[in-house]
């Protein structure tokens, strides 16, 4: 009887080794994928962006919005990146990294802001 608790205990530590070695492995991918070049903040996931400059109406109120709210974790995306009718979901999504813990470090858009940002966006955004 104590040979086959041996054997299962030996299982079981090759399982929670084998576990480990998986999780360390997932770990390692995922902070080499947010080394990649992608922006400020080297996130592979986040499209090439555009500078103030080179926005539609650089110097209007939505742009400056733009600029001071999501550029700060990423690469500045251009008002085409997205149609008018998802703009409100992206900046929603946007929204909700900015509570998370990763993003805290940046205000999340007062609503006079946001709507604002999300006039622009629709106005100058990816034609259908």
């Amino acid at each position: 009887m104590s040979q086959a608790r041996t054997g299962g205990d030996e299982k079981g530590k090759l399982l929670v080794l084998a576990f480990v070695g998986l999780l360390l492995m997932a770990i390692a991918a995922f902070v080499a994928l947010l080394t990649l070049e992608g922006g400020p903040v080297g996130n592979a996931f986040v499209p090439s962006g555009t500078t103030p400059e080179n926005l539609p109406e650089p110097e209007s109120a939505g742009a400056q919005v733009l600029v001071r709210h999501c550029r700060g974790c990423h690469n500045l995306p251009s008002p085409t990146l997205h149609t008018a009718e998802t703009w409100p979901q992206v900046v929603e999504r946007m929204k909700l990294q900015m509570r998370s813990q990763f993003m805290a470090r940046h205000p999340i858009p007062s609503p006079t802001d946001e709507q604002v940002l999300l006039d622009y966006l629709r106005r100058h955004a990816k034609r259908p």
